[in-house]
């Protein structure tokens, strides 16, 4: 068992759908026995500077984007990362065994794993990623919903409708979306085609839930590369149309496993590095590399190993 501890909390309150009562998770935290430092994303405190004091383990509170929000600036800084899943995909705390219920248990003990974190160079300094990069139908989507956002909020009724309709949307755009002539390059071997999507990802989950690479686990020092070219467009409307029913089939694409991972796009096409949309004017090259065990997360023995 560990002895409680300081803590940094980052809490997202517009992540998701069920409200995370302030109040009452800071009471459980103290009774604990830990001491707690409380910021909220859009606050006053900025993560950054909050950071240069010494934790002893951060809990997010919060999706998907908080968590890599953290986790970028942990990237081997040995501080231990705890995720209370607030957000609507929540893959990461997925591959965790993260929930509401455990985070206590999870904090009071003594199993962390390590959590490998992406690399991208090409398009301006060098970026981390948690989750994946991607070009084509998925990349797309991220632009396309992250523009109707900011134009105008979509009003949905909870989590599941907010997946459906991504989903929706991604299926919409693999329908009619023209094939993307790219070269790649894996540990130095090459490739060419005309693809409909590339997702490079560190775990083989992206966006709303879809598991890419059954096989993938975040902590092998590997990125999971995801092709699938043009003739692939009815498998994939189909893996799609099973995800939107809720029934689980395992991934009919192309992987390939790689430490490296050299990427070159046309201009015009939109780009994704985890949940954000880059729009890439001009031809890309891209480099994509891995940080083993840059991270180190409270887990459920053996969840973020399992295949």
């Amino acid at each position: 068992m560990r002895e409680p501890m300081k803590l940094l909390v980052f809490h997202n309150p517009n992540a998701g759908y069920d409200e995370v009562p302030k109040d009452l998770l800071l009471t459980e935290l103290q009774r604990a026995g830990h001491e707690v430092v409380w910021i909220q994303k859009g606050g006053p405190r900025k993560l950054s500077d909050v950071l240069t004091q010494p934790f002893e383990a951060v809990v997010v509170v919060g999706g998907d984007g908080s968590v890599a929000t953290v986790g970028r600036k942990l990237a081997r800084r040995g501080i231990p990362i705890a995720v209370l899943p607030a957000g609507t995909a929540n893959n990461i705390a997925s591959l965790l065994g993260a929930t509401r219920e455990n985070l206590l248990r999870l904090l009071a003990g003594s199993q962390t794993v390590p959590f490998d974190v992406g690399l991208v160079d090409g398009i301006g300094p060098t970026r981390r990623f948690l989750e994946g990069v991607g070009i084509g139908a998925f990349a797309e989507t991220v632009a396309i919903l992250s523009a109707r956002e900011a134009d105008a909020p979509q009003l949905v009724e909870d989590r599941e409708e907010e997946l459906d309709r991504d989903l929706h949307v991604l299926a919409e755009l693999v329908r009619r979306i023209d094939p993307c002539p790219c070269q790649l390059e894996f540990d130095g071997d090459e490739v060419s085609g005309e693809f409909l999507m590339i997702e490079v990802t560190n775990a083989g989950m992206i966006g709303p839930n879809l598991r890419l690479s059954a096989g993938a686990v975040p902590c092998d020092g590997l990125l999971d590369v995801t092709l699938v070219d043009v003739a692939e467009r009815e498998e994939l409307l189909t893996f799609l149309g099973a995800r939107r029913q809720h029934i689980e089939r395992a991934p009919p694409f192309t992987i390939r496993l790689a430490r490296r991972v050299r990427l070159r796009l046309p201009s015009g096409r939109s780009l994704h590095i985890d949940g954000e949309a880059i729009e890439c004017n001009e031809a890309v090259d891209l480099r994509i590399g891995i940080e083993p065990a840059a991270l180190r997360f409270f887990a459920e023995a053996g969840a973020a190993h399992r295949s």
